[in-house]
């Protein structure tokens, strides 16, 4: 008999300005798809993989070509599991080497963090590495002379990470904890935090949230952490050809639906393109786009000292070119300590960067003049995520 499927406990719902719809499960959220809500509904009562299939397919209007995927990408998340799965105290995760291997082959992420760590570490450091990945920091940390290490990682490939660090620690200073370090005890306070969940929006991995829960229960009071500050910085951007295009259908699109169904969807695109939405763009494309002014500096984040896992702060826009304010990017200055920090931004990133920076597009361009100021609210919460709002 095949397995039937149910939603996994605890899922928040959001929708979002695309029209996709972003699931969250223990701090981790998850783009759920154009059909995630469909999805959740009909698992409001188990059921199997095809039954489920054949009835989004009916409910979407959208072939099972174009659900699978999705729904494959839901239950390798945790958040949609197996009738029978015991309740996980965690969910999602990035799971695939490959996408470890990315991190790994992005030299300055990885050479800077671990150059922090061998500044740092003392002999007497109790390390803890949060979201540990391939243990590539907690095996820096051991290597470098730490007493005791404590990778955490919320994520299935902790079965991974446990091999690698058994392979390069044969001192065995490294415990490897599987689970959300929110969710978990430590035998002793940290000494030293390190930790890479900056996010391609910078805060979408709940680093505050997280980092401050380390702070108040698996810390000691004077612990050092890497990184040790976070500055957030928006970028003004025209809306050239290339990022509207991006928005909507293309021309061949169109013609395509015209052709296959009689159906006109010319209108659908106009309104598509209309609407506000979040872009992820390398910045080796990101540098190309036109700017309007010069980045500005939205916060400036005291990672050992901030208490709240929100963030809320207004700036001002003063741009100095004359043109169509379509879209800002967000990027972070990632200060590793007193002498190292990775620059995130379209025109100090390596080639080999692996983060991607976050672009708003602006449902309805704002033509802007030299000189002219525009007011800028930005906020992030765990539940809610990024917020961006302009003012004239």
């Amino acid at each position: 008999m095949a397995e039937r499927l149910r939603r996994a406990a605890g899922v928040c719902l959001r929708l979002l300005p695309n029209g996709h719809v972003q699931a969250s499960l223990h701090g981790r959220a998850v783009d759920a798809g154009p059909h995630g809500l469909a999805i959740f509904e009909a698992l409001a009562q188990p059921m199997n993989r095809e039954a489920l299939l054949a009835l989004l397919q009916q409910r979407c209007a959208a072939s099972r070509e174009e659900l699978e995927p999705w729904l494959q990408r839901l239950l390798t998340r945790g958040l949609i599991q197996g009738e029978d799965a015991p309740q996980p105290r965690w969910g999602g995760g990035w799971v695939a080497l490959r996408q470890h291997a990315t991190m790994l082959d992005d030299r300055s992420r990885s050479q800077g963090f671990v150059d922090a760590l061998r500044r740092a570490v003392r002999p007497d450091d109790v390390v803890l590495d949060l979201g540990c990945g391939t243990g590539l920091l907690a095996i820096t940390a051991a290597k470098a002379g730490a007493r005791k290490v404590y990778a955490v990682e919320a994520s299935d490939f902790a079965e991974l990470a446990r091999v690698n660090i058994a392979a390069n620690d044969p001192e065995g200073r490294i415990t490897l904890l599987h689970g959300w370090s929110s969710e978990l005890q430590l035998p002793e306070r940290a000494t030293l935090l390190c930790s890479e969940i900056v996010g391609h929006e910078p805060l979408s991995e709940n680093i505050l949230a997280f980092f401050l829960d380390a702070r108040r229960r698996l810390l000691q009071p004077n612990a050092r952490l890497i990184p040790h500050e976070l500055e957030l910085y928006a970028l003004p951007l025209a809306l050239g050809d290339s990022l509207h295009d991006t928005l909507g259908l293309s021309r061949e699109q169109l013609l395509r639906y015209q052709a296959h169904y009689d159906m006109d969807c010319s209108a659908l695109d106009r309104a598509a393109r209309r609407q506000s939405q979040w872009l992820y763009l390398h910045p080796s494309e990101a540098q190309w786009i036109p700017r309007l002014g010069a980045p500005l500096l939205l916060a400036r984040i005291a990672l050992h000292s901030f208490d709240s896992e929100e963030l809320h702060c207004e700036a001002e826009l003063k741009l100095s070119e004359e043109g169509a304010l379509g879209a800002l990017l967000l990027y972070s200055k990632i200060v590793l300590d007193d002498e190292g920090y990775l620059n995130l931004g379209p025109s100090w990133a390596q080639p080999d960067c692996s983060w991607k920076n976050a672009v708003w597009v602006l449902g309805e361009p704002m033509e802007v003049r030299p000189g002219q100021r525009v007011g800028l609210h930005y906020s992030y919460t765990v539940e809610g995520g990024a917020a961006l709002r302009l003012s004239t």
